[in-house]
């Protein structure tokens, strides 16, 4: 294409700068980063089948698969250490997909199950460390208190949902967390 005289190479020149600044306004707009940061600790007790629960710690994986939303969930590599990616969670357009790998601990202790995990860096994004212990009292109860703390690291939001996207996902992860607890509730409960 020939430009004939300045005045269409301004008006080219206008247009592009124009589209130029309207792509990196967008982007900006559109394209920012927030991390939601997780404190958890919740305790449930319920009537239950103490003995049940024991062997399915021992075997890890059945307690491991109550965890809702959990799209995969494979063993990584080393002895007790699992990968998780959960199903997409969000609203509004704020949508995060949770991966994370955790290596295991899992002790009795007189009768008491404790179970804790621990991050291990760099293999996803999210930064998850917990504990849940799982205690047998009088006349068949069950004592379960559960502590998670860390953070859902690279939510992508529209820059206008900053302020509340952490929050929003928060309160998803949390509620999942609640899911857990009551899926456990109804396996192992009479």
């Amino acid at each position: 294409m020939m430009i004939k005289n300045s005045s269409q190479s301004r008006s080219i020149q206008a247009l592009v700068l124009t589209v130029l600044l309207f792509t990196f306004a967008h982007q900006t707009a559109w394209a920012a980063e927030v991390q939601a940061p997780i404190d958890i600790q919740k305790t449930v007790t319920f009537k239950g089948d103490f003995n049940k629960l024991k062997a399915d710690f021992l075997a890890k994986e059945p307690l491991l698969k109550l965890m809702p939303n959990v799209e995969q969930l494979k063993p990584h590599g080393q002895p007790d250490t699992w990968f998780y990616r959960m199903k997409p969670m969000g609203k509004l357009g704020v949508t995060h997909v949770a991966e994370y790998t955790a290596a295991y601990r899992h002790d009795t202790q007189d009768n008491t199950l404790v179970s804790t995990w621990t991050n291990i860096p760099g293999t996803g994004n999210a930064d998850l460390t917990g504990k849940v212990v799982y205690s047998p009292g009088s006349n068949g109860d069950i004592q379960m208190s559960l502590t998670m703390k860390g953070s859902l690291n690279k939510i992508q939001v529209p820059a206008v949902y900053t302020m509340g996207a952490g929050s929003v996902t928060r309160k998803i992860f949390e509620s999942n967390v609640d899911q857990y607890m009551k899926n456990v509730v109804k396996t192992y409960g009479n």
